[in-house]
């Protein structure tokens, strides 16, 4: 089997880490936060800004916990090609990004920021094409790196 999806894992386990940092400490919401709730950060009332930084704390931390679940998947048993690991990986990486992307889509299409909507579906997109790569449900083999 190839060894496309652990490469296909590895680059969202890292977008993950960066966009990780990114929002956990980002001391201001992000520019297209800014064009959906029509203010600037300074504009906006101190009790807002405490919730929403915690709110971005919140994503920032999700982010963090799905690249280190996907590191830690990757180190061992995926690499092992244990099968339950082989399904947990895109699972993972699904349960976080569905909800994402449609928060995203959701101030796309109710707000006049344009918030970057690709990116939690693009990932979607990435874990389903190294599900079918890597093809779990396949008793041949022991996984992607035979």
């Amino acid at each position: 089997m190839t060894r496309l999806p652990i490469l296909i894992y590895a680059a969202i386990a890292v977008s993950s880490y960066i966009l990780g940092a990114i929002y956990l400490f980002s001391p201001t919401f992000m520019p297209y936060h800014a064009v959906a709730v029509g203010e600037e950060w300074n504009a906006v009332a101190e009790g807002y800004q405490v919730l929403i930084g915690a709110l971005l704390d919140v994503a920032g931390g999700g982010w963090l916990a799905l690249g280190l679940s996907l590191t830690a998947l990757i180190a061992v048993p995926i690499r092992r090609g244990e099968r339950w690991a082989r399904y947990a990986a895109p699972l993972i990486v699904l349960a976080f990004n569905i909800p994402t992307g449609w928060a995203t889509i959701t101030v796309l299409t109710q707000s006049p920021a344009s918030p970057p909507w690709y990116g939690p579906v693009g990932t979607c997109a990435a874990a389903l094409l190294a599900l079918l790569i890597d093809r779990p449900w396949q008793k041949s083999g022991a996984g992607p790196t035979n």
